[in-house]
């Protein structure tokens, strides 16, 4: 499960991120790849913070 992947990418730039449990396979897939897409992204000027 990606659940704690999800959690400790997100803490490693200040996101506190819980309640994943009732989240289906689907939603957590693109929840995971939004968080790497942001780590990744993050410092461009050119990113919007959607995850807010």
């Amino acid at each position: 499960m990606k659940i704690p992947e999800i959690i400790q990418n997100a803490s490693e730039f200040g996101l506190k991120i819980n309640k994943l449990d009732d989240l289906d396979e689907e939603i957590l897939d693109d929840m995971h790849q939004s968080v790497l897409e942001y780590k990744e992204k993050r410092h461009s000027l050119h990113t919007i913070d959607y995850l807010w």
